[in-house]
């Protein structure tokens, strides 16, 4: 168990949260938590976008991710959070 004094509220709920992905759920990949918790990828985008780096860190550390494997993942899932938007609808300002 990892020591949680150090971070905020969020961080610490999101850090809880990616353990348990990655120990009981066999997540591997950034998405599989993202799919898993799919009130974090469509719900509440912006508590994504405000801790994404966090989340990577952590999968990455976890996960001892080389840096090549982490930017391959950090592209996918900056994809993904584009589509979660714009099927919300946030997104129509910059569309045509």
């Amino acid at each position: 168990m990892f020591c949680f004094s150090d971070l905020s509220i969020e961080k610490a709920t999101i850090k809880s949260k990616i353990e348990y992905t990655i120990d009981y759920e066999s997540a591997i990949f950034l998405y599989d938590y993202f799919n898993r918790r799919s009130e974090k990828s469509y719900s509440n985008v912006e508590s994504v976008q405000e801790n994404f780096y966090f989340i990577i860190f952590e999968f990455s550390s976890h996960l001892n991710w080389s840096d090549e494997k982490k930017i391959a993942y950090q592209i996918r899932c900056k994809y993904l959070m584009d589509d979660a938007i714009l099927l919300r609808g946030e997104n129509n300002s910059n569309r045509d």
